[in-house]
């Protein structure tokens, strides 16, 4: 579910991301993102400082109905800040809002 208007390349405060390689390069190491990391960090990259709700991200990145009880965009959220975050414990670039995110590149 690729998004035509996110931006191939994010440069973040502590590392680059290649969206088109779903790589993580910070200094001179390297990580590879999973699709599902990828397609979350595609859409919310598309969206930048936009509050976007767990149920448009479950819609339309996960393909789950409106009302699916899931977690999957939490737990792809927390291996992101993971990846991207300086200090993933205070999230700075990827951001928790009330009911969703927010990337703040």
């Amino acid at each position: 579910m690729a998004n035509p208007d996110a931006p191939r390349v994010l440069v973040l405060a502590a590392c680059t991301v290649d969206l088109h390689a779903g790589r993580v390069q910070r200094g001179a190491e390297a990580e590879l993102l999973t699709h599902r990391e990828r397609e979350v960090l595609r859409y919310l990259a598309a969206r930048p400082e936009q509050d976007v709700s767990l149920e448009a991200l479950h819609r339309e990145v996960f393909g789950f109905h409106a009302r699916a009880e899931t977690r999957a965009a939490y737990h792809t959220v927390r291996r992101l800040r993971q990846k991207i975050e300086k200090d993933p414990a205070n999230a700075e670039l990827l951001v928790t809002e009330t009911g969703g995110y927010k990337l703040v590149p």
